[in-house]
């Protein structure tokens, strides 16, 4: 059997986007596969007949990355126009062999809904001043120049922002008109039809300046044209869990005056009334799930079935399929080792899924069981050609006395008596969580031969507000968490060499990375990721800072508290730093800016300490997950690579 190696990228298939068809009948979902050739994904759309289970892709451009389902037998999906900013929509018969086109929106859109009088609610990001006219000789703001004047001036995956809103339109295929619903100034996040089809729900904030951290949620009528508030200005912070539950409003929200680390509450809102309760506060985020780079795409995470709302979450290592209902009781229907979406049908969901350490497939679980049905074979041969190490669960329990879920995988060749070394990985967030689920990269690092042991410390999700709670706390409980958890894998696996250790994580894990090496000489490489350094920079740089990572930080500012944001930046302590460290960053990361690797590059350079850059060029924070095919191997290969220079066996 074959060891893991680079290339094997292009043999996984990433799903995403299951919906089930109006009666039932069918099951649609995305397909993405890495294209070499192309350097992109090749996407496209298969249906399986809920009966029969008989399986079928649809064969287009391979640009079939989203849809909708219009009636039983025909679902709706675009492409890039053939006009730059267009975006041409087709429809397709699921038993016919033909896409035809259907029409064609003036706009680059991003959602898509269907109204019931054949009209359509779409998404665009567009400028709220768009220039009508080029100006030869001039420069053009967006192309030659930048000018911005609000923030976030940036956000990740998408570039300047300022002066842009994410805007809501009706758009009539009768005439080909669109008509703007939202206000100027309303940068929408997400938006639902109403089960009778006469309102669109839709949240986000209107603002000027500076984005504030609460959310608007609005709902306008179709026939009247007329928009109003559920929810007064500056009330909650809505999570994107919101929408209609029958005859009322489901959402998911915390107060902004609450910490980010703050477990949000359950509520319900009568559209009619605005009247609004919390309906329960189960201590913990919905549609979170284990964290790994073998998810693509999106897809539903929460449905509404009569008096039965279904969502997963996490819990420990794993990832539940939870059932509430309105009187806040709720209860796992089953479990899993990663959910990316899911759809309900009657008496079953439909969900992409990982289970039994494979990579995604289609799961179908009855509500009314735990056992759940694998129904596709994307991968059956490759695990049958490849050797893939699972991973042991262990435990260990904190300074605070919590027991604490880790993961260690052997080497795929192991011999036990013979000396390994061992890699720490280390995830980002910190509110993320690790899962025994299949993930490329930690098989790709055990493969040549190496223990690879990841954990959930504190900050983690899965474990409730208490556990998560990590505001002013980085670098201190978590710190200790990694180190204990080292010695805790090294006493459980004696054949790992304790004097060829490697450490390594991304964002928070990059943050971490960068805080281990400044206060611990034991491990003898790192490398340090999409990485955080210096706070007093990057709470003003992030596409975040001012909210997010501020908030981690006590709501710390530079003006106020240079010295305590300091103290949290493992720039103060890059004297202590003599381990070997490779930084690997992307020029267009707007998460994490690519001058906090390049400070402590430079800072270890100047000292006389190994170290090494590798910035990409184009990419996001995302590249590990979504950045093209090219990208992500470079990442992979110098990171395996840097490991092999420096974690010789003895």
């Amino acid at each position: 059997m074959e060891k893991i190696k680079l290339e094997d990228l292009y043999q996984y298939h990433f799903l995403s986007e299951v919906r089930v068809s109006p009666k039932g009948g069918s099951v649609a979902f995305v397909e993405r596969m890495a294209d070499e050739e192309k350097n992109g994904y090749h996407a496209r759309i298969w249906i399986m007949e809920a009966a029969t289970r008989k399986l079928s892709p649809l064969e287009g451009n391979g640009d079939e990355a989203a849809f909708c389902w219009l009636d039983e037998e025909t679902i709706l999906f675009p492409r890039a126009g053939e006009k730059a900013g267009t975006t041409d929509f087709y429809r397709r018969g699921v038993q016919s062999g033909e896409a035809e086109k259907a029409f064609t929106i003036p706009l680059a859109v991003k959602q898509f809904h269907a109204l019931p009088d054949g009209k359509w609610l779409v998404l665009t990001r567009r400028e709220m001043e768009p220039e009508t006219e080029e100006r030869p000789g001039h420069a053009q703001n967006g192309k030659d120049v930048y000018v911005f004047d609000e923030l976030p001036f940036w956000g990740d995956g998408i570039g300047f922002i300022s002066g842009t809103r994410m805007s809501g339109f009706l758009f009539d295929p009768a005439d080909g008109s669109v008509r703007q619903i939202t206000s100027k100034t309303f940068d929408m996040e997400g938006a639902q039809v109403s089960p009778d089809g006469n309102k669109i729900l839709y949240w986000g904030v209107a603002f000027t300046g500076i984005r504030p951290d609460w959310k608007q949620l609005m709902e306008y009528d179709i026939a009247t044209g007329e928009t109003r508030s559920l929810l007064p200005d500056g009330l909650l912070r809505l999570t994107p869990q919101v929408g209609y539950w029958g005859s009322e409003i489901f959402v998911e929200a915390t107060a902004p005056h609450e910490s980010v680390f703050h477990s949000p509450d359950l509520y319900l809102i009568n559209p009619a009334t605005c009247e609004r309760r919390v309906f329960c506060s189960p201590d913990g985020f919905l549609a979170t799930s284990g964290i790994g780079d073998m998810s693509l795409g999106a897809g539903r995470t929460w449905a509404a079935a009569g008096e039965k709302l279904y969502t997963f979450r996490l819990n420990h290592g794993d990832t539940e399929l939870l059932c509430f209902d309105k009187n806040g009781d709720f209860h796992a229907v089953a479990s899993f080792e990663g959910i990316a979406a899911f759809d309900i049908s009657d008496a079953d969901a439909y969900l992409v899924a990982f289970r039994e350490h494979r990579p995604q497939e289609l799961y179908r679980q009855p509500l009314d069981s735990s056992t759940a049905e694998r129904l596709t074979t994307f991968h059956d041969g490759f695990l049958a050609s490849h050797q893939v190490s699972r991973p042991e669960h262990i435990t260990f329990c904190s300074r605070t006395g919590e027991e604490i879920d880790g993961w260690v995988i052997k080497p795929p060749d192991y011999v036990p008596g013979k000396k390994y070394p061992g890699i720490l990985n280390i995830h980002g967030g910190p509110k993320a969580a690790y899962s025994a689920q299949y993930y490329h990269e930690m098989q790709l690092l055990a493969a040549p031969g190496r223990f690879v042991f990841y954990t959930n410390p504190h900050g983690s999700d899965g474990r409730g507000q208490d556990y998560f709670n990590m505001v002013g706390k980085w670098g201190t409980i978590d710190y200790q968490d990694f180190m204990d958890f080292t010695d805790e894998v090294l006493r459980c696996y004696p054949d790992i060499d304790p004097e060829c250790l490697g450490v390594c994580g991304g964002s928070y894990g990059g943050y971490m990375t960068n805080w281990i090496i400044g206060h611990t000489q034991r491990f003898k490489a790192a490398c340090a990721m999409r990485c955080i350094s210096n706070f007093v920079s990057s709470v003003l740089t992030c596409d975040k800072g001012y909210l997010f990572l501020s908030e981690h930080m006590k709501g710390a500012t530079p003006w106020k508290d240079a010295d305590f944001l300091w103290e949290k930046s493992p720039l103060k302590y890059v004297g202590n730093v003599t381990t070997p460290t490779l930084f690997i960053h992307s020029d267009t990361d707007y998460r994490c800016r690519m001058d906090e690797s390049l400070q402590m590059f430079t800072s270890l350079k100047q000292q006389g300490v190994h170290s090494k850059v590798l910035l990409i060029h184009n990419e996001c924070h995302e590249l590990n997950r979504s950045g093209k095919p090219h990208s992500r191997l470079a990442r992979l290969q110098a990171l395996c690579g840097w490991f092999s220079q420096y974690l010789t066996p003895r």
